[in-house]
């Protein structure tokens, strides 16, 4: 198996996105491009500048120039619950490190499949509150 990622140069891929292709078969990939846009407040919950905000979590974005997302935000907390259960980051990630440990280890590699099987299953948006 191949896992498969597009994205756009300034958008971080996350874990949670992308597919798998099997080898010695033809496959077909359609891409589509789609861009979608929020009015700032009062229009919606949405602010204009997130760089307003003076947060490690908004600085992220800021400092690397990354569009903010959904899944980023996703992964942010991710990130967060390996650092927490595993002691490790996610070296796909390595934007925001909780601790300085990588995950290498068949240890370490067992506790995130682990983790990313329960964080997948429960309700990531409630879990993931993020301080601007």
């Amino acid at each position: 198996m191949l896992f498969f990622k597009i994205f756009h140069r300034s958008y971080i891929p996350t874990l949670f996105e992308g597919f798998d292709i099997s080898v010695n078969r033809d496959t077909n990939i359609i891409v589509n491009r789609h861009f979608s846009f929020r009015q700032p407040q009062p229009y919606s919950n949405c602010v204009e500048d997130i760089g307003s905000y003076n947060s490690a979590f908004s600085h992220v974005f800021v400092d690397n120039n990354i569009k903010y997302s959904q899944s980023f935000c996703y992964n942010y907390c991710f990130q967060r619950v390996l650092a927490e259960r595993c002691g490790c980051y996610d070296t796909s990630f390595t934007l925001m490190k909780f601790v300085d440990r990588p995950c290498t280890s068949f240890r370490d590699f067992t506790c995130l499949l682990s983790e990313y099987e329960i964080f997948a299953r429960e309700n990531i948006v409630s879990n993931c509150s993020i301080d601007w």
